[in-house]
């Protein structure tokens, strides 16, 4: 908003200097351009010259429907999609931050533009959306132009007629870098993605996808080679079609692993590469591929590889054309690993590992308490990655975290709420070292007392802690494992109930009133003052603790 005001306040200023007094008819020509801009983006929409920032689907679908050629788009927050329809063609960025857009499964929740576009998406999640168009796209769809595609999860969306369920590129090319399909379908074509033109998949992991037709996984129009998807250290395995159940028509540019079966049609348009392998079925993945999605230490959603002996995606990519980290920030090796995760090597040249100690011995409200990780490490060999792992109170406190340098290339804190984990991933690029020989902040995490919860001691444990670095395979160890410090909650008596100052019969008044109340009740941040031992319920322990108060005092 504060963008499109200033665009037309300084013509109206240099007119003025000019020495030239701008007419009426002019300034109401730009009062009416303002409004216009104005109302092209709705409340909630920041444009600071060719940037726009959303936080809501409505957002979203007004920038990508108003904002100029040229411009970036990026998300501050998770969305759920609306039902839209196709954009106009045009230059964009859309760099998701690391957020989900959520179809909801709403029809007509596909990202699609029509005209010549040429647009770059990165660093987003796509999920549960659902086109209904004869032409196809599920996910995010293209015509007549390109699409760069980088560090982004397309998951579980849904193509109800026509080619890509996961993600259409038609009528024209681009790339797909560092990226996860999974779960994405289609009633036609390319379950995964589907291309009309020249596209170069590179460390990519498609599993579980599925078409009506042709190419599980992916799949190309073309039927001459001089039109396919080029791939390189791709896995392309699990997925389901009547031919070609994970690709179909594609050139084989090496380090590829696929489960090619059916027809002609699905084996590559050349010869396949040495350096590829074929006929990688569900469950021989299954045994060093965890297929189901989840954070492993990133906002956006990748499917790992596991440390299983023998697996034949670990060190075995093309370290020519794999880009420097993984889907999650994480640095590669010098071997690389073939699809969008790196697994993870752990060093042994650790002196020490990670140390909690909690920031301060008492807290006051707002209930706040924080604890710093802290490492002591040897002169290290190459360091890609700092890994930790904690654990948190979930049902008395939420949980954030950060990284308390930013010297770092790596740095990411995620927290799942639901399983009470904080991950945090630290790390540089693979040709520089860290080198630490005393102890050292990493990071800072800070749980906060829910609302109505009032527990005795806030507790953090370091549950992992390792170093990666090239050719090692020891984990790091963990001096302080946990880390806790009591709750203080002032303003209020103990047993007082009322908050007037005393404990006495206006006490026990209020706690009988508020007698059976639990902490899942929708009033309980006003009940939880008579919960005097703090277990989550008013009951005869807390009525029993005030009449005894109450007599002692007397």
């Amino acid at each position: 908003m504060k963008g499109t005001i200033h665009s037309a306040a300084p013509q109206a200023a240099r007119a003025v200097a000019g020495g030239k007094a701008a007419t009426g008819r002019r300034l109401a020509c730009l009062a009416i351009a303002a409004a216009l801009l104005l109302a092209a983006f709705p409340a909630g929409v920041f444009a600071a010259g060719n940037v726009v920032s959303v936080s809501t689907g409505a957002e979203l679908d007004a920038a990508l429907t108003n904002a100029p050629t040229g411009s970036t788009i990026v998300l501050l927050a998770d969305i759920d999609a609306v039902s839209s329809a196709t954009y106009p063609g045009k230059t964009l960025t859309i760099d998701g931050g690391g957020f989900t857009v959520d179809g909801k499964g709403i029809e007509k929740s596909t990202i699609r533009f029509a005209g010549t576009s040429d647009i770059t998406l990165k660093n987003i999640a796509i999920k549960n959306c659902v086109g209904n168009i004869r032409y196809g796209g599920g996910g995010f769809a293209i015509f007549r132009g390109t699409l760069a595609v980088s560090n982004a999860s397309f998951i579980n969306n849904t193509s109800l007629q026509g080619d890509g369920g996961g993600v259409l590129i038609d009528g024209g090319g681009g790339s797909i870098v560092n990226s996860t399909f999974y779960g994405n379908s289609t009633a036609a074509n390319g379950g995964a993605f589907a291309a009309a033109g020249d596209v170069t998949l590179v460390n990519n992991t498609i599993v579980g996808n599925t078409a009506g037709t042709n190419g599980g996984g992916i799949f190309n129009n073309s039927r001459t080679a001089t039109h396919s998807n080029v791939a390189y250290n791709n896995i392309i395995v699990g997925n389901t079609a009547v031919a070609g159940a994970d690709a179909y028509r594609f050139k084989d540019a090496g380090n590829n692993l696929l489960g090619l079966v059916g027809s002609a049609e699905a084996n590559p348009l050349d010869p396949p590469e040495a350096s590829s392998i074929y006929g990688i079925g569900a469950s021989d993945a299954a045994a060093w591929l965890a297929q189901a999605p989840a954070s492993n230490g990133s906002s956006l959603p990748t499917i790992a590889l596991l440390d299983a002996a023998g697996s034949p995606a670990v060190d075995k990519a093309n370290a020519l054309v794999a880009p420097s980290a993984d889907q999650r920030g994480v640095a590669r090796d010098g071997a690389p690993d073939i699809g969008s995760y790196e697994l993870l090597k752990a060093s042994s040249s650790v002196v020490n590992g990670g140390r909690l100690t909690a920031d301060a011995a008492q807290i006051t409200n707002p209930t706040d308490v924080s604890f710093t990780l802290s490492a002591k490490l040897a002169a290290l060999d190459r360091i890609n990655t700092i890994e930790a792992v904690f654990d948190f109170d979930a049902a008395n406190f939420t949980a954030s975290a950060q990284v308390l340098s930013s010297a770092y290339d790596v740095a990411s804190a995620s927290v799942n709420q639901e399983t009470g984990k904080i991950s945090l991933l630290i790390g540089v690029v693979k040709e520089q070292v860290i080198s630490y020989d005393e102890i050292t902040a990493l990071a800072r995490a800070t749980l906060t007392v829910k609302d109505g919860q009032k527990p005795a001691e806030a507790r953090l444990a370091l549950s992992k802690f390792a170093i990666y670095s090239e050719g090692s395979s020891v984990n790091a160890t963990v001096i302080a494992g946990e880390a806790g410090t009591g709750l203080a909650y002032p303003g209020a008596l103990p047993l007082d109930v009322n908050n007037d100052g005393a404990v006495d019969a206006g006490d026990l008044s209020l706690a009988l009133y508020y007698f059976g109340a639990v902490q899942t009740d929708a009033t309980w941040a006003a009940q939880s003052a008579a919960d005097v031992n703090y277990d989550g319920r008013v009951d005869m322990v807390d009525i029993m603790m005030i009449v005894s108060a109450i007599h002692a005092a007397v």
